[in-house]
């Protein structure tokens, strides 16, 4: 395996917008553009093909087959997968390629709060900024208020390349635990 095609070079992720009273001029309309709901379309998509990646990776990492594999994974969410996976990764991979598996599996943590977000939220405008919204009972809040977090093109974009990348990047390790276990993965001596 060359090392350059296991880099993962997660970008510096971009602050999110911060929470703002809204203004007397401010008024929210429940709706959304319908080029925006391909971009929430993309974004949830692109979600479901990274879980199901990462669990393969599971069943990769484990050596099982798909039947038994998703006996183990079936009935997890993508929180126990990932918690999963940072085990299965400090326990099995070799000292190079545990820190970038780290940092993809970070990037991956960040892009599953916007993903829950993305799917369960309601939608509006905020006009006159023509600004998309995204409101949430879910997030666990100190006063137990809604959340709101604005979506922009570009942050949509950016969500769903995360998602692009470290799909990709799992795929390459999966493929590589699969094809060179010798070269990636520690040897353990048997249990007695």
């Amino acid at each position: 395996m060359a090392k350059e095609k296991s880099e993962f070079k997660a970008r510096p992720r971009t602050q999110k917008p911060p929470v703002l009273p809204r203004r007397p001029d401010q008024r929210a309309e429940p709706l959304l553009s319908v080029a925006h709901e391909r971009l929430l379309g993309r974004a949830i998509m692109g979600w479901a093909q990274l879980e199901a990646v990462m669990q393969g990776l599971v069943w990769a990492f484990l050596n099982l087959s798909m039947r038994d594999g998703r006996t183990v994974t079936s009935r997890m969410d993508a929180g126990g997968v990932l918690q999963l996976l940072r085990e299965l990764a400090e326990l099995n991979l070799i000292e190079s390629q545990r820190e970038r598996f780290r940092g993809a599996l970070n990037l991956i943590e960040d892009c599953r709060t916007d993903r829950n977000m993305l799917g369960h939220a309601t939608w509006l405008y905020m006009r006159p900024e023509n600004q998309p919204f995204a409101m949430s009972l879910k997030p666990k809040t100190d006063t137990g208020d809604v959340v709101s977090e604005s979506f922009s093109r570009e942050r949509m974009y950016e969500i769903i390349n995360n998602i692009e990348t470290s799909r990709l990047y799992l795929l390459l390790i999966e493929n590589v635990i699969k094809t060179s276990r010798d070269k990636l993965i520690l040897s353990h001596p048997p249990d007695e």
